[in-house]
């Protein structure tokens, strides 16, 4: 299924509100953006969409470099990498409209991980569980941030939205290898990706407007609440 102008319109859209969300509560970029994408066209993802993603995360760790946990940032990628490994496998054995349900449904499971009322105890092993996770989200469906928020749940706000897009950038070129060694990123994605991926920028731009004017709380609320619609009306459009 080719991507037309409609498409990428759509999804530069996408891209914008998912990066303006992300500014304000320190994740949620793909959350928001992936499921939508699904909706406006399945090839958008999981390609494209990460080649964009990775825009909104190096703005987002530029930002912050200096309230990030970098020592938490390295516990969080050594997990990474047999998540990003798993889903490797999931891919490889996995195509077309199967990619677009495993990723509509790793959104659904990246919703349920953020609306989990529990506080788990902060440490190496459960940024290690976190990274794991996140790296599969992030390559099956470019959604890896949900683990990782929860983790760093009880830290200030400006630790939170300075180190997860520090992960992120790294789970990103990891996700990129993978996409790029199972065929689900090629020299169209690319163009697509790199034609969306200004939208971070302007949603970062945006958010300053306004990030401090908003309930962060109520934010979030509704955030996971349009991932989920999303993803449910992406998975009865692909299946049905």
């Amino acid at each position: 299924m080719g991507v037309n102008g409609t498409d990428l319109l759509l999804a530069l859209l996408c891209v914008v509100l998912g990066a303006s969300v992300q500014a304000t509560i320190g994740f949620g970029a793909a959350l928001v953006s992936i499921p939508l994408m699904l909706l406006v066209n399945p090839a958008l993802v999981p390609g494209p969409a990460t080649v964009a993603g990775l825009t909104v995360n190096l703005i987002g760790m530029r930002a912050g470099a200096a309230h990030a946990d970098w020592r938490g940032v390295r516990w969080a990628v050594v997990g990474l990498v047999p998540g990003t490994l798993a889903a490797a496998w999931a891919l490889a054995h996995f195509s077309g409209d199967e990619v677009g349900v495993l990723s509509a449904t790793a959104v659904l499971a990246a919703v349920a991980v953020s609306a989990m009322v529990v506080r788990p105890v902060g440490g190496r092993r459960v940024l290690l569980a976190a990274g794991m996770f996140s790296g599969y989200l992030n390559t099956t469906a470019g959604v890896g941030g949900p683990p990782l928020a929860l983790a760093y749940q009880d830290a200030p706000a400006k630790v939170l939205r300075s180190t997860l897009p520090a992960v992120f950038v790294i789970a990103t070129v990891l996700t990129m290898g993978i996409l790029v060694e199972t065929g689900h990123l090629d020299a169209v994605d690319w163009r697509t990706g790199l034609l969306l991926a200004p939208g971070g920028a302007v949603g970062y731009l945006l958010a300053r407007t306004w990030a401090d004017r908003i309930d962060g709380a109520r934010l979030r609320g509704a955030v996971l609440a349009l991932s989920a619609v999303s993803a449910i009306a992406a998975l009865a459009r692909i299946v049905l």
